[in-house]
């Protein structure tokens, strides 16, 4: 009798159409598909649970997402893309949650933002850019919110906004600043709402007071 290697193929039906194929034997590999019968993940699976690596499809066969699963949860790199083969994120996941450095993409390839999520929330500094790749905001996220200090700039890199958050709202002095980098107005929040005098500064530098 000759040897080889030998798949043994199990075919689930449901009303009628084909979803699921297992593959024993070389790799145990499972393609899903949808009611329609086209393709939609093929990936390994032990023990009933996701594991390894699984890809993902969109409805015309084109690849979604390259995923890394460990007892049926995403663990590890996950890579996503668009409908014309463009990487559009990169993350990092661990036990079900995103954890570690993620980066998004515009479909161009320059980034959108990148930063840490800690148990599935932004955490620490992330930033984020035009298009173009100019740099449009930068700051701190705690538990999901913004904290600390943040930065925004237009499109052409010019500083048009500064100030503090806390708990993901304003608070402290923040500050505004013309598209031409010049001081604008300034003044106070209390967390999220303004507070005490606030100031319009003209392009000779006088301040007036405002009402809000």
């Amino acid at each position: 009798m000759p040897f080889g290697i030998y798949l043994v193929l199990t075919f689930l039906f449901i009303s009628g159409v084909l979803t699921e194929v297992f593959a024993y034997g070389a790799s145990d590999t499972t393609c899903i598909y949808d009611d329609e019968g086209r393709k939609r993940a093929c990936g390994i699976l032990k023990n009933g649970e996701r594991d390894d690596k699984w890809m993902q499809y969109f409805p015309d066969g084109s690849l979604s997402a390259i995923a890394s699963y460990r007892k049926g949860q995403l663990n590890g790199e996950v890579l996503y893309f668009d409908f014309e083969g463009n990487i559009i994120s990169r993350e990092q996941w661990k036990e079900g949650l995103l954890e570690g450095f993620s980066e998004y993409y515009y479909s161009n390839g320059t980034t959108e933002k990148k930063g840490n999520y800690e148990a599935g929330q932004y955490a620490g500094e992330w930033m984020f850019f035009a298009e173009s790749g100019q740099l449009i905001r930068v700051g701190e996220y705690k538990d999901g919110l913004p904290e600390g200090n943040w930065k925004i700039y237009n499109e052409e890199g010019i500083l048009i906004q500064e100030g503090k958050y806390t708990e993901g709202l304003e608070h402290g002095l923040w500050k505004f600043y013309r598209p031409d980098g010049s001081l604008e107005f300034y003044g106070h929040y209390d967390k999220g709402e303004q507070t005490g005098a606030w100031f319009k500064v003209s392009r000779r530098g006088k301040e007036k007071s405002l009402k809000y």
